[in-house]
């Protein structure tokens, strides 16, 4: 919270990038013990001297399997308002809180991290209810942001559509392939020499191979089911 109120605009897409990837692996190593935190918010993320992030005030963490749904009301909802999810809102309607409250949550925090501004900010609790369980807005994105993809995976409605914190540590370390190995410069290099249909098909095929580098060191898959892949 503290970098935050001294980048008001947001934090350069490196860092943001840098630190989503320690979130999201913290948040796969927390969901693989199937313990939900329930309140991510930037100021529950605190960075220490070596520009390390640490997720912090476990609270109201919990087993999931305790956690049940319940009928809507303001009074039983736990979490902070800006930063929670939908079924976290209401039960009745998005289904029992999972694993996948944490998930929405992690998005709304990058949204933070990259704009300097909360979601929903400035509105009162009931306004957030009625964007949420009424009209169903998720959070607005900006134009062009780098991380577009990823926070529109997590801000959807169908919790069961979201990825896991697994999924997500993948989607996060993926986000530096494409500006690293198929920008429009390296592309127009590479068709001075080769025809532009081989060359679309070079790079999707590199971008697929360093996909399953990233998984396969991740552990989301073996080496020997990365010779399969390949």
């Amino acid at each position: 919270a503290g970098i935050l109120r001294q980048n008001p605009d947001g934090l350069p897409a490196e860092r943001v990038t840098k630190f989503m990837a320690m979130f999201s692996r913290t948040l796969a190593d927390l969901h693989a013990r199937g313990i939900a935190h329930q309140d991510l918010k930037p100021a529950n993320l605190f960075i220490d001297d070596d520009d390390t992030l640490i997720l912090g005030d476990f609270g109201i963490a919990k087993n999931i399997q305790t956690v049940t749904a319940g009928m809507a009301s303001i009074h039983n909802i736990r979490g902070t308002y800006n930063y929670m999810s939908p079924e976290a809102w209401d039960p009745s309607e998005f289904g029992r809180v999972t694993l996948k409250k944490d998930i929405w949550s992690f998005a709304t925090c990058v949204l933070e991290m990259s704009t300097g501004k909360p979601p929903y900010q400035n509105m009162s609790l009931g306004q957030i209810f009625n964007q949420l369980v009424h009209i169903k807005n998720p959070p607005q994105i900006p134009d062009h942001s780098p991380f577009e993809d990823v926070l529109r995976r997590c801000f959807n409605f169908d919790q069961t559509q979201r990825p896991t914190a697994q999924e997500l540590s993948i989607l996060v370390e993926e986000l530096a392939l494409p500006r690293t190995f198929n920008t429009s410069n390296y592309k127009r290099e590479y068709e001075k020499v080769v025809p532009i249909t081989e060359a679309a098909q070079v790079l999707s095929e590199l971008k697929k191979f360093l996909s399953t580098l990233v998984r396969v060191r991740r552990g989301a898959i073996t080496e020997e089911d990365s010779h399969r892949v390949r």
